[in-house]
């Protein structure tokens, strides 16, 4: 479904909830998102086909620059999953855990980024409550993960267009 609807997980925090099918989103806790050192990001995702690339979740900081995460994405490709980390607009790390998701199965995810902990060690990834060891790999001329940006704006989650039919559950009009 393009558009969400509200729920509330079992510790009151909002929900972004789609069709129930595939894809459930929301911040792990209130204290982690709103933070300057911390990010994170819970779902649930069952692929229907384990095949192509889709995005799960796009975020942008409007203001990003040096020494900041202006982007993050979550990506699958196939039986994939990635995490597009960009420091500035072309340059930043992608993390890679490969080989495990499965069609018609549900998944857990949970995406933390922590900048107090430094370098590619910013970027977590559980899978199923486990966590995962990833392999990095530089976009464009890559780059270190460093600080959040202080969270005095917004945080835009979703596509840059509005496009009639959507690709993906929250980008490209999603």
């Amino acid at each position: 479904d393009r558009m969400t609807a509200v729920g509330a997980a079992a510790n009151g925090l909002p929900t972004m909830v789609f069709d129930g099918t595939d894809v459930h989103l929301w911040p792990l806790s209130a204290t982690i998102n709103n933070m300057t050192t911390k990010l994170g990001l819970w779902l649930w995702f069952k692929p229907a086909a384990v095949a192509g690339v889709q995005t799960l979740i796009y975020g942008e900081i409007a203001a990003g620059g040096v020494a900041t995460l202006n982007k993050l994405s979550v990506i699958t490709n196939g039986d994939d999953i990635l995490i597009d980390v960009y420091i500035t607009n072309v340059n930043g790390r992608r993390a890679t855990l490969a080989n495990v998701l499965v069609a018609g199965t549900w998944a857990s995810i949970y995406v933390q980024y922590d900048s107090s902990r430094g370098g590619d060690a910013n970027v977590a990834l559980y899978l199923n409550g486990v966590s995962q060891s990833l392999a990095f790999s530089n976009i464009g001329a890559g780059g270190t993960l460093g600080a959040l940006q202080a969270p005095t704006g917004n945080l835009f989650l979703g596509g840059a267009s509005n496009s009639d039919t959507p690709t993906s559950p929250i980008t490209v009009g999603g």
